[in-house]
This record gives structure tokens, C-alpha cells and sequence, in this order.
């Protein structure tokens, strides 16, 4: 095979692998050093919650939730938390003691209020926080406040209040680009660069 055909050929992948790549990169973490939590029983729900101002695509969230024997649900809706009119949830699943993280994944979201949402039918559930967290968050989401229902607390028609004790629960936001997370002009920089490259091997290949 030709040299000439080779370069245009290395071109073309380096072109295919900039153009394919994708990036899973953190939006929003609420962890710390995980010294309190709540323990959720049968017929009690806890929520934490976040909003935006922009758009984020395929989204996913984790959780630092253990179950006990346990047969609940995990919900993600929007707004409206406390209202008596029912949402639909954006996800929502059956969480037992099989249930891995990520609960959330690949669901897309609108500037909102949102409310990732834990409730127990039987057995129980905690969930890891810090009184003192630490929040990181990118431009466009934040963080709210955690929310706690009982003895009733089944969504999406659960009155949830404010709970009365300094603690953040932790959980995960991400965001997974679609490709390609390159911009145009870093893009074409590269494939310069290998031309140029590719270009000068050649003519040291011919003297």
C-alpha cells in the first residue's frame, strides 16, 4: 500500500475518534464525610433535591442508598413537591435489595425543579449524608434542601416537608455528552497536526 494512502487513511481514523468521543462528567455531587443519614422504614419516603436553569441530555444519578430487606420504589420528578395534583415522574422504578446504582439513567432534563424521590412499602432503607457536605455543582444546577414524609409516603400525592435536622444526603449527578465533546476548531488543530506530521515523515521517506 502507498504511503499517500496510508496518511489519508491515519487521517480519517483521528477524524472518526474525535468526532466519536464522549464524556461522563459530574454536574452536581453532594457527598461528605457521611456521619448522619436517615433510615427510611415501611410507609415513610425521603427526597432530596436540585434544580436547573439549562438543559442537560443523558443524565444519570447515583445514590449511596442500602436496602434492608426492603421493597420500595425510586421516583424522579419534577416540581410541584407537596402538591396535591399528581406528577408524572420523568423515571420510576421497583428498588429492592437487587436495585444497583445508577438508579436514574439516560432521562433528559429541562430547566426545573426536580426531586429524586425514595419510598418503602416494607422493610427499610438509609441513606448516607453528612451534616457538614461538601457540594460541588457546575454552572446551571444546585442543590436544595432534603424532604421527609410519614407515615404515608407514597408519591406523587405525599406532602413532603423539610427535614428538621442539619443533614445533606448524598447523591450524584452526571451528564454523558453526546459526541462529540471536541469543539470544531480543536478538532481541525489535530487533524493539521497530523497532516503535518504524516507530510514531513513522508518527505524524509523519499530523499
Amino acid at each position: 500500500m502507498r504511503y499517500s494512502t496510508l496518511k489519508y487513511i491515519s487521517i480519517f481514523v483521528i477524524f472518526l475518534a474525535i468526532s466519536g468521543a464522549t464524556k461522563a462528567s459530574v454536574i452536581l455531587d453532594v457527598s461528605g464525610n457521611g456521619d448522619s443519614g436517615q433510615s427510611v422504614s415501611a410507609g415513610e419516603a425521603v427526597a432530596v433535591s436540585f434544580s436547573t436553569t439549562a438543559q442537560f441530555n443523558n443524565v444519570s444519578i447515583t445514590a449511596p442508598i442500602e436496602c434492608f430487606a426492603c421493597i420500595g420504589s425510586i421516583w424522579l420528578h419534577p416540581t410541584a413537591l407537596g402538591s396535591t395534583a399528581p406528577l408524572t415522574p420523568i423515571s420510576a422504578f421497583a428498588f429492592n435489595s437487587s436495585s444497583n446504582n445508577p438508579f436514574i439513567v439516560g432521562v433528559n432534563l429541562l430547566p426545573d425543579d426536580y426531586f429524586l424521590i425514595l419510598s418503602i412499602d416494607s422493610g427499610f432503607a438509609t441513606w448516607l449524608g453528612s451534616s457538614v457536605p461538601n457540594v460541588n455543582a457546575a454552572t446551571s444546577i444546585t442543590s436544595g434542601p432534603t424532604f421527609s414524609s410519614s407515615p404515608t409516603g407514597f408519591v406523587p400525592t405525599s406532602t413532603f416537608n423539610i427535614l428538621n435536622f442539619n443533614s445533606a444526603l448524598h447523591f450524584t449527578v452526571s451528564n454523558i455528552s453526546a459526541p462529540s465533546n471536541v469543539s470544531e476548531p480543536t478538532g481541525l488543530a489535530l487533524l493539521f497536526t497530523a497532516f503535518i506530521v504524516l507530510t514531513v515523515r513522508a518527505r524524509k521517506k523519499t530523499r
